[in-house]
C-alpha cells in the first residue's frame, strides 16, 4: 500500500474521495472542492492505494 495525497469528503456518512493533481497538492489550500456524492465541501488528507507494481 502506498500512501496518497487526496481530497476527502468532510460529511460523516459520505464515503467520497478524489486523488489530489499535482498542482493541488502542491497548495491544497489554493483550492477549494465541492464533493461530486453529497455537494459538501471536501478537505486536504491522504489515502491508502494499493501499490503499482
Amino acid at each position: 500500500m502506498r500512501r496518497v495525497r487526496a481530497w476527502l469528503c468532510t460529511d460523516a456518512g459520505c464515503p467520497a474521495w478524489m486523488r489530489m493533481n499535482p498542482r493541488e497538492a502542491a497548495d491544497p489550500a489554493a483550492a477549494s472542492k465541492a464533493c461530486p456524492l453529497c455537494k459538501g465541501p471536501m478537505a486536504p488528507g491522504e489515502r491508502q492505494v494499493p501499490a503499482r507494481d
